[in-house]
């Protein structure tokens, strides 16, 4: 191996110089290689080159560009720059060598160069450093990084990292969250950046918050509402931790849009307050309903009465005519009659109305449990739809029907009503009050070309626009202001529609109003007809359970001219009469009741007497419980359902006595 000294002379130093460079050059890990110039032949490689590259001295200047087969293919191109480039001494860029195992390496090459005294080029000593592993790290550290910032780029939240008042890095979402480009962004001092986007009464807050953070201290999550440059108002988590980037402190802020999140809590929160309310609504429409059904039948009855009283004052005033004072107080106790007949007359219509609200009520806010399909007539959920949702209507527009012949439809009415009762409120809703002048909601129902049921209503609204026609029947879209709409209503009754068999659809064009059209399939069979009531021929023995006084007070009333009536406020009053052996055509129970309720007195007479629990007709206010929809599922007994009808009642008797 030659000596990688200078050509020996007499001089001590020289010798001594020499020595020290082939210890240093024999010990060291690095690769170590001597070239000589202007010949480039190889006059020197240190142990550490042959053991790494597996090549001698003697095979390296075998073959002058023995270099080559050592260097990457993809390498000796700016290999060969750089030897062009010898005298200037410049660490190489890192480029990849075969060493002996035959593996590539990463490798850094430093030439130093060595001169004559006249500053001649005699010589290149090359040191040749692994930095493979380095290498790795740091492309392993760029590609993780570039991975990182993909990862950021792709996140849904803002993150803003920021050193004192200057921001550093910001990702798209916090552009769009800002409404401001990033590269504007991060120009603009971050306490700038408070006093422009923060809402007026948390900019103090924030730039104290601000300051904290700058001192090095991490910050909880707050909320924070931020108002965008378009103007776009939103809700918004901030959270501050303090990292090291760049080998320096910063800030780094993550910012979590809340907006979507808290207006789906406000319409979740707003529809849980609505179906508390429906649970109210049919607990108000139970309650009314004992108090309705004295009411009603009491009017009832005086109705029927009212005329017989005058008919026997006419009769009596045709026995006393002689007698001219006592014929003129027939006479005026007959108007007095007349007038107390429209009285009547007018307070049942009204009671009739009130009835009508609670049924539709106790239909609308009836539980899907209780639920059973059968043929309904669309005309009858629409009308109720109509009457609940008519102040709704009144101030904005003039109601226009279209009623054309439907068929009969297999469903449930209650939904069928809610989904029409949504529809007329969101037509009323989308005009102004004091609008019904200018302004119509239109109802049209018809026969489809396939024989479905068709309805349709419309307003003379503002319209949808194009954007948010696909999004009407979806969960928790509304056009309406925050806090005037659920956006539930729409989807519930899509899915109540789809549920039927049927379809729902909009046609919209701004400025033209907005038309939703529901398609049901009609069904196979045909409501049952209402036959006239069977008739007594017979007077009958009729008992009254009831603990409401008032109710079984009135029960008499309707029923007492043809037929003897008992009443008992205990259901084990009259267990016990029934156990002594007392028999009754009919029993009228009330199906709620302290200490014994109707089931219960139902299932201790059975056997005591069945025949008479065979003639047991219940009656209830409209609170099904599971057990009680159980319950008249199984028994064939008639229940009525309150406020009852005086010709309700009647027939229940006369059917029990045929």
């Amino acid at each position: 191996m030659s000596d990688p000294a200078p050509t020996p002379t007499t001089s001590d130093s020289n010798r001594s110089e020499a020595g020290f460079f082939r210890d240093l050059a024999e010990t060291i890990r690095e690769a170590m290689y001597v070239t000589e110039v202007p010949s480039m032949r190889i006059s020197y490689v240190n142990p550490a080159f042959v053991r790494v590259f597996g090549v001698t001295l003697e095979q390296m200047n075998a073959e002058p560009e023995h270099w080559r087969r050592l260097v990457h293919p993809d390498d000796v191109s700016e290999v060969a720059k750089f030897q062009a480039q010898l005298e200037q001494g410049l660490p190489h860029q890192p480029y990849r060598i075969r060493v002996a195992s035959g593996n590539w390496r990463w490798v850094q090459l430093r030439q130093f160069p060595r001169r004559d005294q006249s500053g001649a080029l005699v010589r290149m000593v090359g040191l040749i450093e692994d930095i493979n592993e380095s290498h790795e790290r740091e492309a392993y550290s760029r590609q993780l990084d570039s991975t990182l910032r993909r990862i950021i780029e792709v996140l849904p939240v803002g993150i803003l990292a920021y050193r004192r008042d200057k921001p550093i890095f910001a990702n798209s979402v916090t552009g769009a969250q800002l409404g401001v480009p990033v590269d504007e962004l991060l120009n603009i001092p971050i306490h700038e950046i408070i006093e422009t986007f923060f809402r007026a009464d948390e900019r103090k807050q924030g730039i104290a918050r601000l300051r904290k953070a700058q001192a090095g201290r991490d910050l909880p999550p707050i909320e924070r509402h931020l108002r965008s440059r378009t103007g776009t108002e939103s809700v918004v988590e901030m959270q501050t931790i303090t990292v090291e980037l760049e080998g320096a402190p910063a800030q780094v802020t993550v910012v979590r849009d809340l907006t979507e999140q808290r207006r789906m809590e406000a319409q979740v929160a707003q529809a849980d307050r609505m179906a508390a309310l429906g649970r109210i609504a049919a607990g108000v429409a139970h309650e009314l309903n004992n108090p309705l059904s004295y009411v009603l039948g009491n009017l009832e009855v005086a109705r029927e009465e009212l005329p017989n009283l005058l008919e026997e004052c006419r009769a009596l005033h045709r026995e006393i005519a002689p007698d001219p004072a006592l014929a003129a107080r027939v006479v005026a106790l007959s108007q007095r009659l007349i007038e107390l007949t429209s009285v009547v007359r007018d307070a049942s219509e009204g009671a009739d109305r009130v009835r009508a609200i609670m049924r539709d009520l106790k239909s609308f806010s009836r539980s899907d449990a209780d639920e059973r399909r059968e043929p309904v007539d669309v005309n009858r959920p629409l009308d109720a739809a109509v009457r609940m949702a008519w102040r709704e209507i009144q101030p904005r527009a003039r109601l226009v029907q279209d009623r054309q012949p439907v068929p009969v439809v297999l469903g449930v009415e209650g939904r069928l009503c809610q989904v029409f009762l949504n529809l007329l409120v969101n037509a009323a809703e989308a005009l102004p009050e004091g609008g019904s002048h200018a302004h119509e909601v239109r109802i049209h129902t018809t026969t489809g070309p396939n024989g479905d049921a068709v309805v349709e209503i419309s307003d003379t609204g503002p319209g949808i626009g194009a954007d948010d026609l696909p999004h009407l029947f979806e969960p928790f879209f509304t056009t309406k202001d925050v806090g005037h709409g659920t956006g539930l209503g729409l989807s519930i009754c899509h899915d109540i529609v789809r549920a039927h068999g049927g379809t729902i659809e909009v046609e919209s064009t701004v400025g033209e109003g907005a038309r939703f059209r529901v398609t049901l399939p009609a069904a196979t069979v045909d409501p049952p007809a209402r036959v006239p009531g069977p008739v007594s021929t017979r007077r009958g023995k009729v008992l009254i359970v009831d603990d409401e006084p008032h109710v079984a007070g009135t029960l008499r009333q309707m029923l007492v001219r043809d037929h003897d009536v008992t009443i008992l406020t205990t259901a084990r009053e009259a267990l016990s009469r029934i156990a002594c052996g007392e028999r009754f055509d009919v029993i009228f129970c009330d199906l709620l009741m302290p200490q014994m309720s109707g089931m219960d007195f139902h299932a201790a007479v059975m056997p005591v007497a069945r025949d008479q629990s065979d003639r047991i007709v219940f009656m209830t206010g409209g609170a099904y419980t599971p057990v009680i929809r159980e319950f008249l599922g199984q028994v064939p007994n008639r229940h009525l359902e309150k406020p009852f009808s005086l010709r309700d009642v009647r027939d229940a008797v006369a059917e029990l006595l045929q």
